[in-house]
C-alpha cells in the first residue's frame, strides 16, 4: 500500500475544511503524524467515492503505530 498525498476535504455537515497533509510536511508537530488516524477514501481515479446502502462501512484505513499494522475496511470486507 502506498499513500502518496492527501488533500483538504470539506466536511459537508459544517462546511469547514478538515486538516490536510502533504508528504514531507512533518515539522515535528503531532498534527502531522499519519499514524492512528482515520483515513477515509473520498476519491478513486477521479471519481467521488459514495457509500452504497449495501456497504456496512465506508472505505477507510488506520496505520497502527504500536504493531506497525494497517487495519481498515473496503466497504464490505475488513482487513488487517
Amino acid at each position: 500500500m502506498i499513500v502518496a498525498a492527501c488533500k483538504t476535504v470539506h466536511n459537508s455537515g459544517t462546511g469547514e475544511a478538515e486538516k490536510s497533509m502533504t508528504p514531507g510536511d512533518d515539522k515535528g508537530s503531532s498534527e502531522n503524524v499519519i499514524t492512528e488516524k482515520y483515513w477515509k477514501l473520498v476519491e478513486l481515479h477521479g471519481n467521488k467515492v459514495v457509500k452504497t446502502e449495501s456497504e456496512t462501512r465506508e472505505p477507510h484505513f488506520i496505520l497502527k503505530q504500536d504493531d506497525h499494522a494497517v487495519i481498515g475496511n473496503d466497504g464490505c470486507n475488513s482487513f488487517r
